[in-house]
């Protein structure tokens, strides 16, 4: 038919469109020639560009353009490629020899995909020193604008640029990385690194400063149509074999060893509402230190989570179907944090008719101090909640139960670890961290205050200053935690402890003073312990108390306080003694402050004695005849000359 359409045109007719044909012909050709041409020009302006807005210098000896298709996929040569900030005398990158495969377009939608890589002698070299850095360039270049933050457009946008620069082949020969931060010089050499269809495998040798080089087999596997990503590394030299971290001392200050780490990420949904993905992985032969964890290095013999993650425009939730494993514990938390009108955080766990076991015998020997030396049968529940809103402190929620499953739970070993502190024994005071004295807990001590002879005056004036609950609750008060939380959130560090009798009495006998998340941990599960158990009485622990406790600097227990002060056996105090005793015990080494030259005590702290007196009276340990007769005007042995 079209045949005979051409066949009836005039002969100008099938000139014209002979002409127009080859014409277009002609064009398509010499347009599809020029496209290398059009190519090279766009590179460099895109370069020139980035040159421009990152303030950096890339310099190449040659590129060129090997291969490229109607589809939008470009082949790219380049030789003697060089990368360095404009505002530092150091090269940041270098390479013989790089091609690389880039899809620029798919279809008719504009993009810029990398698929292959290959690179010769490729070298990084990370400088910061006195002020100066070498990669200011790879931050970002915003305007400087704060916009309202999105997670989910964040993560989205995220997640499509790691798809399009991971590509699924490379091969690099040879890749050196060297850091140069502050006074911290590692070598990083991967050789034979090759990922076909996803797939990679190599080998990295970690050398930090003059230590031993350390080699470690790498791999991962790249799905970008599932977007699913994993990785793996695993040191070399035998299955006791370990390897440090050392960037992680860089960033975080933690000095990290391992002997093989493997991670996984899978996108499950990515939706208007909100984007789902699931974390996991696991690690083996870990030892680790941190200051905030502890003061030694801690070993775990393996930790690994699963976490089912929810991403929302303001907010961010891990599920409680979500597992973090610790050897043989597993936890399931629930954690949300939105960023909303304000940062609000809410933690849970809720763990029910768990095997007491494998809990405690999986926390690590290096991070607590008694618990490790126990075993356990029997199970337990618990549950801790935390939710906390830092626009309003003051409305923070905190609870934390461990509840006896039917009375099941017994210690089967280690019990003397606690009982012990039932008979005499000797003391050690320490003072930022130093032994000053060691003393005896016993009769053997002239000064010790057995618990018949503490003053029933003295005991109620610490209950009334200090815990005033102690001989009816189970070791917390909660409320107390709660403020203690809210204050230390407020100071920006951890100044409070919230602490009752029980839990001050757990920390100077049994832990070390450090301020550190797990003493704060296992002090809190030793205090349920001792009260559950009732492995040491209610009034054994206050008569330790009182025998423990510092009155003043070097002056250890009620019997060498009350002659510090008042030339006194405890017994012989009077009503405004003993509650001025009781309130030195939160600040003794500034006794002096609260007095004045005579031994009198100052305004001050006599209006500090009426104000304890008044709680007195409403915790019913002082009546309102004794409350209208008490004089704080009390004056000590302790005179002083300041002239």
């Amino acid at each position: 038919m079209n045949w005979h359409f051409f066949k009836n045109l005039s002969s100008k007719q099938r000139k014209i469109i002979i002409i127009a044909g080859s014409v277009l012909v002609i064009a398509c050709i010499t347009l599809y020639l020029f496209i290398p041409v059009i190519a090279k020009q766009a590179i460099h302006k895109k370069i020139a560009k980035v040159e421009q807005e990152r303030n950096v210098n890339i310099d190449m000896e040659q590129l060129r353009i090997a291969h490229f298709s109607i589809f939008g996929t470009f082949d790219i040569r380049i030789k003697d490629l060089s990368v360095q900030d404009k505002t530092s005398n150091d090269r940041f990158l270098h390479s013989d020899k790089m091609s690389t495969k880039v899809q620029v377009w798919k279809g008719f939608k504009r993009t810029l995909i990398l698929k292959d890589v290959e690179a010769d002698n490729l070298k990084i070299h990370a400088v910061k020193q006195n002020g100066k850095c070498n990669y200011n360039f790879i931050k970002s270049t915003g305007d400087g604008t704060k916009s309202e933050r999105n997670y989910q457009k964040m993560v989205t946008k995220w997640l499509g640029k790691v798809s399009d620069i991971c590509p699924t082949h490379m091969e690099i020969d040879k890749l050196t990385a060297v850091t140069d931060i502050d006074s911290s010089h590692v070598r990083y050499t991967i050789t034979d690194w090759e990922m076909r269809s996803g797939k990679g495998t190599g080998k990295a040798v970690v050398q930090d400063g003059s230590a031993r080089p350390e080699s470690w087999a790498i791999a991962c596997n790249v799905d970008k149509k599932k977007q699913q990503y994993s990785g793996s590394i695993v040191r070399d030299g035998g299955a006791q074999a370990k390897g440090s971290l050392p960037f992680l001392r860089l960033f975080e200050q933690m000095d990290v060893q391992l002997h093989d780490a493997n991670g996984h990420f899978t996108l499950l949904k990515s939706g208007k509402k909100h984007t789902a993905c699931q974390l996991s992985g696991t690690i083996h032969g870990l030892q680790c230190q941190h200051h905030y964890i502890a003061d030694v290095p801690v070993r775990i013999d393996s930790v690994g989570a699963d976490i089912q993650l929810a991403i929302f425009p303001k907010t961010i939730e891990i599920d409680s179907t979500s597992m973090v494993k610790l050897n043989r514990a597993a936890l399931h938390p629930y954690l949300r944090f939105s960023n909303d009108k304000s940062k609000h955080i809410v933690f849970k766990l809720n763990e029910k008719d768990r095997e007491a076991e494998p809990l405690f015998a999986s926390l690590p020997a290096d991070l607590f101090q008694v618990i490790p030396n126990m075993k356990f049968a029997g199970k337990i529940d618990f549950n801790c909640l935390l939710d906390c809103d830092f626009g309003n402190l003051d409305s923070l929620k905190f609870d934390f139960n461990i509840i006896n499953k039917q009375r099941s739970l017994r210690i089967t070993e280690g019990l003397g670890e606690v009982t012990r502190f039932n008979e005499p024994f000797e003391y050690t005071f320490y003072d930022h961290g130093e032994p000053i004295r060691t003393v005896m807990i016993g009769p053997d001590n002239p000064y010790f205050c057995p618990s018949y002879a503490i003053p029933e005056l003295l005991k109620q004036a610490i209950l009334a200053s200090e815990d005033g609950a102690f001989f009816v609750h189970n070791g917390f008060c909660k409320s107390a935690m709660r403020q203690a939380i809210v204050d230390d959130i407020k100071a920006g560090k951890m100044r409070r402890g919230g602490s009752t009798i029980t839990q001050q009495l757990v920390k100077n006998l049994f832990l070390s003073r450090k301020k550190v998340l797990t003493r704060k941990f296992e002090e809190m599960v030793l205090v349920w312990l001792i009260e559950d158990q009732h492995l040491i009485s209610k009034e054994r622990m206050f008569e330790i108390y009182v025998n423990i406790v510092e009155w003043a600097p070097g002056i250890i227990g009620i019997g060498e306080a009350a002659q510090f002060y008042f030339h006194k056996q405890p017994s012989e105090l009077t009503m405004p003694e003993c509650i001025y005793l009781a309130t030195l015990i939160r600040a003794p080494k500034h006794y002096a402050g609260t007095l004045n030259p005579d031994g009198t005590l100052t305004e001050v702290k006599r209006n500090e004695l009426d104000f304890v007196a008044d709680r007195m009276v409403i915790r019913e340990f002082m009546t309102e005849g004794q409350r209208a007769n008490f004089d704080s005007n009390i004056k000590t042995v302790i005179v002083r000359n300041d002239n």
